[in-house]
């Protein structure tokens, strides 16, 4: 699963570069639980678990073995100020 949105560009001066902050959650039907890109700085797959991404506006969930049956995806607001 990929999620991209656009968001409008922070000021330059400011640490963190982006205004809004959505968030990717992956359940398997297992109820296993991906966040996006959680484990794949490291590897070419999703770490279950995990810490939401709060810096990227692109976020990813690879499942190596993705087991048969419905997959929830959500998209959670963190933070929206434009």
């Amino acid at each position: 699963v990929t999620f991209i949105y656009n968001a409008p560009p922070g000021t330059t001066s400011a640490t963190l570069h982006r205004i809004n902050d959505l968030d990717l959650k992956v359940t398997s039907p297992s109820g296993v639980v991906y966040n996006g890109n959680y484990g794949l700085d490291a590897n070419n797959y999703s770490l279950p678990g995990g810490t939401k991404d709060d810096r990227n506006t692109v976020e990813n969930v690879f499942v190596q073995n993705p087991q048969s049956g419905t997959w929830k995806v959500e998209i959670a607001v963190a933070e929206l100020n434009q």
